[in-house]
């Protein structure tokens, strides 16, 4: 990659990220009100992985991973077809949260 390229997929994950990061926030709302919604798990499973893609493709490797295991969290909620627990949708708003400060901070 050039230092160009680099630049602006930088530049295209700062400007995407709020969409994301308020998209996962909305999401874990709606499950936290309605946790056996599947298509609003599978919807949100769709928003942690490209925020994981993201961040692992850029190098935040601590989101990345944070990120990972919330996906890991809400793939095997998806298999079980169960019910999003509390733990998994606070997890999911802490993410959001520690990012947004983080790069509210860049």
């Amino acid at each position: 990659m050039t230092m160009n390229s680099d630049t602006e997929l930088l530049h295209d994950f700062l400007v995407e990220r709020e969409e994301l990061f308020d998209r996962i926030e909305s999401l874990s709302l709606r499950l936290e009100a309605d946790p056996a919604s599947q298509t609003d798990l599978t919807v949100m499973f769709q928003a942690v992985h490209t925020l994981k893609s993201q961040f692992g493709i850029l190098g935040f490797r601590q989101f990345e991973g944070v990120c990972q295991q919330l996906e890991t969290e809400l793939e095997e909620v998806r298999r079980a077809k169960g019910a999003v627990p509390p733990s998994v949708v606070n997890s999911a708003l802490a993410l959001v949260d520690r990012a947004r400060l983080f790069f509210d901070a860049v």
